[in-house]
């Protein structure tokens, strides 16, 4: 398995976007699934990181989507 890293500021992300959900949705069951997919997919992302296609119609930059 691949390793990633967040930020400080990446994590305080997280934990707003859960803070957010949990709030209005009255859920921390449905934070804790939002929280999970966003970890999910940054360790998907860190397994194979030239997955997906480049989209010079969106940008110039070197960004895979």
């Amino acid at each position: 398995m691949s390793v990633y890293s967040l930020t400080p500021l990446a994590r305080a992300d997280i934990f707003d976007i859960w803070c957010y959900i949990a709030g209005h949705s009255r859920s921390e069951e449905a934070a804790n699934r939002v929280e999970q997919a966003i970890y999910d997919a940054c360790a998907f992302v860190a397994e194979a990181p030239m997955r997906g296609h480049s989209r010079s119609d969106l940008t110039s930059r070197p960004l895979r989507f």
